[in-house]
C-alpha cells in the first residue's frame, strides 16, 4: 500500500514538473518548431545539392572524354567545357588540356610568327594560372606549375619560369614532375641555353626567324642580267659546248677505229 502511494506521488511530481516545463517553453514553441524545420530543410537541401554536384561532375567527366576522343575543334570544345564546369575536377582538367594545346601551338609558332606565338603562350599561362589559383589537389597543382614554368620559359621570362620550377621542387620533392622541373632548371643554367635565349630575344618579334623575300625585294631585281654577265655567260656556254662536242665524239669516228672498221668490213663473209 505504501509502495503504491509512493509511486503515485512520484508520478504526480513528474507530471507537475513536465507541466511546468511546458508552460515555460510554450512562449518559445513557435521559434523551436521553426528551428527544427530549418534544420530539416538544410539537411534536405544539402543532400539534394550533393547529389546534383555528383551528377554534374559525372556528366563533366563524360563530356571531357567525348571531347578528347572527338578530334574536332578540340580547343574550342575544351574552352566551353572548362567554363561550364569551372570549379569541378572535370573543368580543371579540361582547362589544363586546353592550356597544353595553347602551349604547344605557341612553341610551334615561335619560329614562324612571333606575335601569334606570344598570344598563344599568354593564353596558356592564363589558363594554367587559373587552375593553380583554385586547386589544392597535388597532381592538378603540379601540372599547373609545370605548365606555367614552360610557358614563361618560352616567353623568355626565365626568372618567372625558374620560380615555378623551384616551387614544384620544394612543395613536391618526390614527385615525377618535380624531377622534370629540376631538369629544366639545370638546362637553364647551361651556357649554351643562355646564349640561345639571349640570341632569340634579339630577333624581330613581328616576323619569322628566317624571313622570306618581300615583294619589294623581288620587284627591285633587273629584268635582264648586265651585259658583261651576259657575255660571260655566252662565253662559258660556247666553251662548254666545245668541250661537250669533243667529249661526245663517238669512238667509231676516230681514224684508227674507222680503218679497223673498214678492214673488218672488207673481210670475206665466208671466213
Amino acid at each position: 500500500m505504501k509502495t503504491e502511494r509512493r509511486h503515485q506521488l512520484e508520478t504526480n511530481t513528474l507530471a507537475e514538473k513536465l507541466s511546468q516545463l511546458l508552460q515555460r517553453v510554450q512562449p518559445y514553441s513557435t521559434a523551436i518548431v521553426g528551428a527544427v524545420v530549418a534544420v530539416v530543410l538544410i539537411a534536405l537541401t544539402y543532400n539534394y545539392l550533393s547529389s546534383q554536384a555528383e551528377a554534374k561532375a559525372a556528366e563533366g567527366w563524360n563530356r571531357l572524354l567525348n571531347v578528347t576522343m572527338s578530334g574536332v575543334d578540340v580547343a574550342g570544345q575544351l574552352e566551353s567545357l572548362a567554363d561550364e564546369y569551372d570549379g569541378t575536377p572535370a573543368g580543371y582538367w579540361a582547362r589544363l588540356r586546353l592550356a597544353d594545346i595553347q602551349l604547344g601551338q605557341g612553341i610551334e609558332q615561335l619560329f614562324r610568327d612571333r606575335a601569334a606565338a606570344n598570344d598563344s603562350l599568354h593564353m596558356a599561362a592564363e589558363n594554367y594560372q587559373h587552375v593553380a589559383d583554385q586547386v589544392t589537389e597535388s597532381l592538378l597543382l603540379q601540372r599547373a606549375w609545370l605548365g606555367l614554368g614552360e610557358a614563361y620559359e618560352s616567353l623568355d621570362r626565365l626568372d618567372e619560369a625558374r620560380g615555378y620550377y623551384q616551387r614544384m621542387i620544394e612543395r613536391f620533392p618526390e614527385a615525377t614532375l618535380a624531377k622534370l622541373a629540376q631538369q629544366r632548371i639545370d638546362a637553364l643554367e647551361h651556357p649554351s641555353i643562355k646564349e640561345f635565349y639571349d640570341w632569340f630575344a634579339q630577333q624581330s618579334a613581328g616576323s619569322s626567324i628566317q624571313d622570306e623575300p618581300s615583294r619589294s625585294d623581288l620587284e627591285s631585281l633587273p629584268d635582264e642580267p648586265p651585259e658583261d654577265a651576259a657575255e660571260n655567260d655566252r662565253g662559258d656556254a660556247s666553251a662548254a659546248e666545245g668541250g661537250s662536242a669533243g667529249r661526245s665524239q663517238p669512238e667509231s669516228e676516230s681514224p684508227g677505229n674507222s680503218a679497223e672498221t673498214g678492214t673488218r668490213g672488207d673481210e670475206p663473209e665466208g671466213e
